[in-house]
């Protein structure tokens, strides 16, 4: 078995647009290497690339749960949205309560992130739960797009939650 300390992990790609760009994200422990407890602090990160292959003017992206900068952010997925070249990007990871929400955060099509606030997913009445295992997808040609997951419900087993965002990334309505 490979050690997970110092490694990077999960790869996700998807194409954008029709002139060859691509975008990669992963996660892996970042430059402060050690998180909550002791355990590696895994954050998701996210490189666009131009179509011959080199990267972007854009720097790499570390994205990290909202107001936690210490915990386990694992698991991103990624799909490109609209016919523009913007992003999307979903992962689970710990949030202030201690326990792990989903997290969404959209790219302009340079590869930076939007000024639109990173959005945090939790289960339908359960904000002290357990989500995990997001799934993307666009929806149409506009840009809206959908994330699903499992987490806690409030019968206190795992049920699949399913999220509709906007073209602008805000959401549409409360998870179902």
């Amino acid at each position: 078995a490979l050690p997970i300390y110092n490694s990077d992990h999960h790869p996700q790609i998807t194409a954008l647009g029709s002139s060859g760009e691509f975008v990669v994200t992963w996660f892996g422990v970042d430059t402060e290497g050690r998180g909550r407890f002791g355990s590696p602090d895994f954050s998701i990160f996210v490189q666009k690339f131009n179509a011959d292959g080199s990267t972007t003017d854009q720097a790499m992206v570390k994205l990290e749960a909202l107001g936690v900068t210490n915990g386990e952010d694992a698991r991103s997925q990624i799909t490109a949205i609209g016919s523009s070249g913007e992003f999307v990007v979903t992962w689970s990871g710990v949030d202030t309560g201690g326990d792990r929400s989903i997290f969404v955060q959209k790219f302009n099509a340079d590869g930076s992130t939007t000024g639109q606030a990173m959005v945090q997913l939790e289960a339908l009445g359960v904000t002290n739960g357990y989500d995990y295992e997001p799934q993307i997808t666009a929806i149409g040609s506009s840009g809206e797009f959908v994330v699903t997951w499992t987490g806690s419900d409030t019968g206190g087993d795992y049920s699949i939650f399913v999220q509709k965002f906007n073209a602008d990334g805000s959401t549409t309505g409360q998870a179902m």
